[in-house]
């Protein structure tokens, strides 16, 4: 009886075993099927498949402002007086606000500070540097490519100080009425949202985006406090930088430097490949995705990422107002499938791209509303008066009416007793009468993008 039992076990646990190892090879068949299928999809739309294939053609080395950064980046490691300084203008804000500082809110006191802190001798090199920098158009950095550009952003952390401290720069000279220099500190804050711009890289598009978002704050400070204005030719040069323009490219350097690093080191990488991109404090999740047997697992998470990143692809190029709800959807659905699958990797590198194109669009937005804006004051001082709408500035002060590219239509003008409105609909496309959230923002459920310059009865005229 023991004899036949044992027979019976013997059996069953290599049955058992036969169904794993065929369960295991079509699941590894089904997959690579998947996986295969997700890249000739993107290769159907024409994405890049390389790397090589995405990188612009280069630029002439003194023109390119990348090795210059590297310069800066090392000079705040050696130079502490550099993140003093950023630590002490927060410091004068309640809330640690550099929105208080750049829209001229400081108090007589707080600005007597702000002038000893920027003009201590141990900045001096930092600003000529970066004036350096912000000379160059081009922003090429010379990483290596082959361990994936999204994984190694330094430039980000010194871009947002090297603004800040510029924009407090600006902010002095024009409270001293030096508008000549607070308008070059201007451009170059936005020179270096730029620069990011370049990198191709999302993070770094998105600190581009919160760059020239701290810069349009200024602005309006500028058009409220100057009788002259900044030139209208500046800020047309600056319009003509546009923020979603790169984001085609950044998705596929997402795609390529992110997933085309992770993935293939998980499923083809050696032991210490897979353990150096989990860390000492995921051990079992490298162990486990170097078992043979749970290979389907992460290549199944691959095509998953892949036909994520596609889908982000595709909607990217279509015009934001008729494609961003569809965008949110399928993000939403994306990130519900990959939590439902335990796709592990997917859910932790896959980037909100609805979100991240949404900020860049109201960058965009905001851009074109301060320049609306600002022609509106240079109409006023040739007129004495503000015009009956935005079409009487075309074509002496803006060659067309902007369209807000949030919106696919025009920004909400009227004029109102000595002064007027002016605003965008925002990211819920929905004209909230000239009203912001509780942040005094505009976000996906409410609010409105508002100008403050001079004459704006939001900038209390």
């Amino acid at each position: 009886m023991w004899k036949k039992l044992a027979i019976g076990f013997g059996v069953l646990i290599l049955v058992l075993s036969i169904v794993v190892v065929v369960g295991i090879f079509w699941l590894g068949r089904d997959a690579d099927k998947e996986l295969a299928a997700a890249k000739q999809r993107l290769i159907d739309m024409g994405a890049p498949m390389t790397i090589e294939e995405l990188l612009p053609p280069p630029v002439p080395e003194d023109e390119n402002a990348a090795p210059l950064y590297l310069e800066l980046i090392a000079m705040e490691e050696e130079n502490p007086a550099i993140a003093e300084a950023e630590e002490e203008i927060e410091a004068l804000t309640e809330d640690y606000d550099w929105g208080e500082v750049f829209s001229l809110s400081l108090v007589e006191e707080q600005f007597d500070e702000l002038e000893q802190i920027l003009n201590r001798e141990e900045l001096a090199e930092y600003f000529a540097l970066l004036e350096k920098i912000t000379d160059r158009s081009y922003f090429q950095p010379d990483w290596d490519y082959n361990k994936g550009p999204s994984l190694l952003v330094p430039e980000v952390g010194t871009q947002m100080t090297a603004t800040r401290l510029l924009l407090a720069k600006a902010v002095l000279d024009l409270r001293q009425n030096e508008e000549a220099n607070a308008a070059k500190y201007a451009e170059q804050a936005l020179q270096i949202a730029n620069h990011a711009n370049q990198s191709y890289i999302l993070v770094s598009m998105l600190t581009a985006a919160a760059i020239r978002n701290s810069v349009f704050v200024f602005i309006e400070s500028f058009d409220q406090a100057s009788d002259n204005g900044l030139p209208l030719e500046l800020i047309e040069s600056w319009a003509s930088n546009k923020m979603v323009d790169n984001w085609v490219n950044a998705l596929d350097m997402e795609r390529l430097g992110m997933g085309g690093t992770i993935f293939p080191a998980i499923l083809d990488g050696d032991d210490r490949q897979r353990q150096s991109l989990f860390g000492e404090d995921e051990i079992g999740l490298s162990k486990i995705s170097s078992n043979p047997g749970m290979r389907w697992f992460f290549v199944y998470d691959y095509a998953h990422y892949l036909n994520s990143m596609a889908d982000s692809r595709e909607f990217a190029l279509l015009p934001y107002c008729g494609s961003i709800d569809d965008e949110r959807r399928v993000s939403e659905a994306s990130s519900m499938e990959a939590a439902e699958k335990y796709r592990i990797v997917s859910r932790i590198i896959l980037m909100p791209t609805a979100m991240v194109r949404t900020n860049l669009v109201k960058a965009d937005s905001k851009q074109l509303l301060t320049l609306t804006g600002l022609a509106l004051s240079a109409y006023n001082k040739d007129h004495d008066k503000y015009p009956n709408s935005l079409g009487e500035l075309v074509p002496d002060y803006l060659d067309e009416i902007p369209v807000d590219p949030l919106t696919g239509g025009g920004f909400v003008y009227r004029p109102e007793g000595e002064g007027y409105l002016l605003y965008g609909l925002g990211p819920n496309r929905v004209d909230d009468g000239g009203t912001t959230n509780e942040d005094g923002e505009a976000d996906d459920e409410e609010g409105d993008l508002l100008w403050k310059g001079r004459g704006s009865v939001f900038g209390g005229l």
